[in-house]
């Protein structure tokens, strides 16, 4: 896969944090589930990267698996489920588009122990 293309000024009003975490936007639609992972991150929106080209300004459900450390020293999943507004999209190479998405609603579910609770 290909990364992000080089952009000028950053125009972001929060730091963003390069992390690479799992992402599922769960459709209504026959496309079902679409897995993918953030290429950044911040507390009001991410960036990723699909195979479907999503609209500008259309609200999508997912999930975010959020890793954490416990006092015992287990590492955890803890998934954000997610509603999210599409901002931008991107035509990429191959095939793929790159989607900025703004962070509209989320709450925290129970911590997994890796399964995916969402089948894909």
């Amino acid at each position: 896969m290909s990364g992000r293309p080089a952009e000028g000024a950053d125009r972001r009003k929060r730091t963003r944090m390069q992390v690479h975490w799992p992402l599922r936007f769960i459709n209504g639609d026959t496309t079902g589930i679409v897995n993918t992972v953030t290429y950044d991150l911040s507390s009001d929106g991410f960036y990723c990267v699909t195979r479907l080209p999503f609209v500008p300004g259309e609200l999508k459900v997912c999930a975010l698996d959020v890793p954490t450390s416990h006092p015992k020293g287990d590492e955890r999943i803890v998934s954000a489920d997610c509603t999210v507004r599409i901002i931008r999209v991107e035509v990429l190479e191959d095939g793929l588009y790159g989607v900025g998405c703004r962070i509209e609603n989320y709450r925290f579910v129970r911590p997994s122990n890796g399964h995916d609770r969402h089948g894909a």
